[in-house]
């Protein structure tokens, strides 16, 4: 599979729009040794990220109205559950 450099595709925000931009690893997500990776896009008035479960390869992606690092708020934003 080829890796994705999420950064550089969306570079043009952070340059052309002045947002900020976060990359969080988690490990050990979905009560196994599942690694998400995010990839967020923020400023005052919300935030973008998109997600990948690496072993999977599935890419996700969800605005929510302020930029968070806590995983259990991103597992809800990003799955629907808790």
């Amino acid at each position: 599979m080829e890796r994705v450099d999420v950064e550089k595709l969306f570079e043009f925000l952070v340059k052309d729009y002045g947002l900020k931009y976060s990359f969080q690893r988690f490990e050990n997500c979905f009560d196994g040794g599942w690694l998400v990776d995010t990839y967020s896009y923020y400023n005052e008035k919300g935030c973008f990220t998109i997600s990948n479960v690496c072993q999977r390869g599935e890419w996700d992606h969800y605005y929510a109205d302020r930029f968070s690092e806590n995983w259990e708020s991103l597992k809800q934003s990003l799955f629907g559950f808790c």
